[in-house]
């Protein structure tokens, strides 16, 4: 409960001088990056909004997610440099005390979500661009923990083993390098800070 902790809510809020928006900013400019790159999982995990439990896939809570989508790629882009999300892939946490799976597992959630991230990505061509994870480590459509003889997963069905960064690496790389040569264009980089400053990027 972050009511508890006003200093870690400092350090999650997106806003504010002490917000991840103003650590990321710092952050690039320190080093020059040649682009940014954007995994996130607990976008498809159940959240309270407005008092109310929901998730990926309800249009109230889809509009957020775009919203906040854009603002953050604005943040990472606000160097000139481009910002690639990479697809949530498919998970298998394990059970609940109730024996069923957790809601964030069901496939369902993975593919409406990676269907956003490729909305908001057409939305702003050669600003934001999105590199298929899922395909890579889910090679018949489904959770994998393995991979031929690799393992790729942890036991805990989320994070990727030593060996499948490795795996994942080299898949990833070719894309990395094509992104980090190309400039986006100054009326696209406006466009997108224009969308994240009145807040209303897309048709909600």
């Amino acid at each position: 409960d972050f009511r508890f902790y006003p200093r870690r809510r400092r350090r999650c809020a997106l806003s504010g001088p002490f917000g991840l928006s103003a650590q990321w900013q710092r952050k690039l400019h320190s080093t020059g990056a040649a682009l940014s790159m954007v995994l996130y999982r607990l976008d498809i995990v159940d959240h309270l909004v407005r008092h109310r439990w929901t998730a990926v896939g309800a249009p109230g809570y889809d509009c957020l997610l775009k919203r906040r989508l854009v603002d953050v790629a604005a943040t990472l882009s606000s160097t000139g440099r481009p910002v690639v999300f990479l697809t949530t892939p498919y998970y298998s946490t394990g059970e609940q005390p109730s024996g069923a799976t957790w809601p964030e597992d069901n496939p369902r959630r993975v593919r409406d979500y990676n269907a956003i991230l490729k909305e908001v990505a057409a939305s702003f061509p050669g600003v934001i661009h999105v590199v298929d994870l899922n395909a890579i480590v889910s090679p018949h459509g489904a959770y994998a923990r393995t991979i031929g003889a690799t393992a790729v997963r942890w036991v805990d069905g989320v994070h990727f083993t030593y060996a499948g960064d490795a795996f994942v690496l080299p898949k990833l790389l070719p894309a990395m390098l094509s992104y980090s040569r190309s400039a986006p264009s100054r009326p696209a980089l406006a466009a997108l800070a224009t969308a994240a400053r009145n807040g209303t990027p897309l048709a909600c």
